[in-house]
């Protein structure tokens, strides 16, 4: 038994007022360990500051019985700012949002030294049976739909955002498909020149 623990807790209780500054304090190797044993249920477990109103919870409905997986949340007191939320059903993490859709999911504007995502290369352009869009077939595609093929459209884009893999791997895509027609196009320009030198 923590006797060192159930003393500051004992000394916690009988001097605790509304004028305190500092109700409880833990220092040092002390382990804290909360547990409800009850049979019943509760909103949220929260701890906040009334001052700046910024809230530490325990949030969602718990049931004891059932064990309903619970999220983790720290927000404006009011739920005004949702700064941070880990879903307890999926284990998915929020910032700017109480519902995260994804791993990681973020509303707003992301900082980073580096990314790396995992993608597929496009090396199978240079392969000898790489079927290589015409450039008549191009041509009249791009006039009728107004973007590169297997390129989604802007305006899909804008509503639906992107996968950086999968685009990164269209785009490079595209850049092996044009150094093909250059390579072609050079040995058409050399082919005329040829035939005007005889």
């Amino acid at each position: 038994m923590n006797y060192r623990l159930l003393f500051i807790l004992w000394c916690w209780l009988i001097t605790s007022t509304s004028f305190s500054q500092q109700t409880i304090t833990l220092s040092g190797e002390i382990p804290l360990q909360l547990t409800y044993t009850g049979s019943g249920t509760f909103n949220k477990t929260a701890i906040y500051n009334s001052t700046n109103g910024f809230i530490i919870d325990l949030a969602k409905s718990i049931d004891n019985i059932s064990g309903i997986p619970i999220d983790f949340k720290i927000d404006s007191r009011g739920g005004g700012h949702n700064f941070l939320t880990v879903k307890g059903s999926n284990g998915n993490i929020g910032v700017g949002t109480l519902n995260p859709g994804y791993k990681l999911d973020v509303i707003g504007t992301i900082r980073s030294r580096e990314i790396k995502v995992e993608m597929q290369g496009a090396d199978f352009v240079f392969a000898e049976n790489y079927g290589l869009m015409p450039l008549s077939e191009l041509e009249a595609f791009v006039k009728m739909n107004k973007h590169l093929p297997q390129i989604e459209k802007a305006s899909d884009m804008e509503a639906e955002g992107v996968e950086l893999g999968a685009l990164n791997s269209k785009l490079l895509q595209k850049i092996e498909e044009l150094t093909l027609y250059v390579i072609e196009l050079k040995k058409e320009i050399e082919q005329i020149k040829s035939s005007q030198d005889k």
